[in-house]
């Protein structure tokens, strides 16, 4: 008699993820069942969520189900701020946010096709508020973040270089701009 050692794991996913794992045309879920020698199913539930089946042998579904735990992982949105002072802010937010809008699709150009997108926004400052730094939200996937930051902190260093500071008594900068 023949035994086999045939488990399933059924995990549930919202929408994006199961674009995630799917992939492109079902490229991604295909590299995976090739890989692991698992059967993959996605059942839509509902609106907003979906079952994932994997069918297989124990071991091949385990390392199946741990290889879209990485994925899930890696393709997870998060952000992180970049604090920057308004000069800087000022720079990339001239001609109507135009040097950001370039420096995020920059930033996309040099992801791997199909790895997600780079947002770059600003934390809305309250009326008045005059830290001098301001917030720069870097919102992408876990994977794109390290190249991400690495290039938004290339373009800060680039535009600090290119501005010179002077350190003016206050008293002065009415005659400064015309007004005094």
């Amino acid at each position: 008699v023949l035994q086999l050692d045939v488990k399933g794991v059924n995990r549930k996913l919202s929408n994006r993820e199961v674009r995630i794992v799917v992939g492109k045309s079902g490229s991604t879920v295909n590299e995976l069942t090739n890989a692991h020698g698992v059967v993959i199913n996605v059942d839509s539930k509902d609106d907003n969520t979906s079952i994932l089946e994997i069918v297989g042998p124990t071991a091949n579904v385990v390392a199946a189900n741990a290889a879209v735990d990485e994925l899930l992982y890696n393709n997870e949105d998060i952000e992180e701020i970049i604090s920057v002072d308004q000069v800087v802010r000022n720079c990339l937010l001239s001609n109507q946010g135009t040097v950001m809008k370039e420096l995020q699709k920059e930033i996309v150009a040099t992801l791997p096709p199909n790895s997600g997108s780079v947002l770059l926004n600003f934390e809305r400052l309250e009326k008045g508020d005059n830290r001098g730094e301001s917030n720069l939200i870097v919102r992408t996937t876990r994977a794109n973040l390290s190249l991400a930051r690495a290039a938004v902190e290339e373009k800060i260093r680039v535009i600090e270089d290119t501005v010179t500071t002077i350190k003016v008594d206050p008293d002065i900068i009415p005659m400064i701009l015309g007004k005094g």
